[in-house]
């Protein structure tokens, strides 16, 4: 009589490799919120540089001033960020509320640094009389020279910065 051998694996083999591939699941899945930050990181700086394209091109074509101004909490928090609309009737500045423009909040995390032809800038709304925004997209072209620096910690650091002039150019880690 011939003993017959039967092919497989044995349990100790499967219980291995089970090991290996919950490890390395493991690892994807602690991974994961990384990968997440840094995407919000980007579509934030993404949608940052389009508006701001988008309000210049805005301007002109409306024939009208356009203002973009960082957003403070009352203790001076930094929140999010606005676009205004000059109201030459009234002679005033006004929210821009109209889709895309609409004030938006940062996610936690994302900060934003404005800086007018190289002053650190800390504008809040209640600080002058006239609610003037700190950069300006005016109707001929031209924007106010400014330098948005958008960080996250520990690494992640974008600028946008436009001479007046030309169009607005993305700086990877200005820092």
């Amino acid at each position: 009589m011939t003993a017959s051998r039967s092919s497989g694996f044995t349990l100790i083999e499967i219980l291995v490799v089970l090991l290996i591939v919950s490890i390395m699941s493991s690892v994807v899945v602690l991974s994961l919120p990384s990968q997440t930050s840094s995407s919000d990181f980007d579509e934030e700086v993404a949608r940052l540089k389009v508006l701001l394209e988008l309000a210049r091109d805005e301007a002109l074509m409306q024939s009208s001033e356009l203002g973009f101004r960082l957003d403070r909490d009352r203790t001076g928090a930094l929140t999010g960020y606005s676009f205004y609309i000059y109201d030459d009737l009234n002679q005033t500045w006004n929210g821009f509320e109209r889709s895309p423009f609409k004030p938006r909040q940062l996610e936690e995390g994302i900060q934003l640094q404005l800086l007018i032809e190289g002053d650190r800038g800390n504008f809040r709304l209640d600080d002058d009389e006239e609610n003037i925004p700190p950069v300006m997209l005016l109707s001929s072209g031209e924007t106010t020279p400014f330098e948005l620096v958008i960080f996250s910690e520990p690494d992640m650091t974008v600028s946008l910065s436009s001479d007046g002039y030309s169009q607005i150019e993305q700086i990877d880690d200005a820092r």
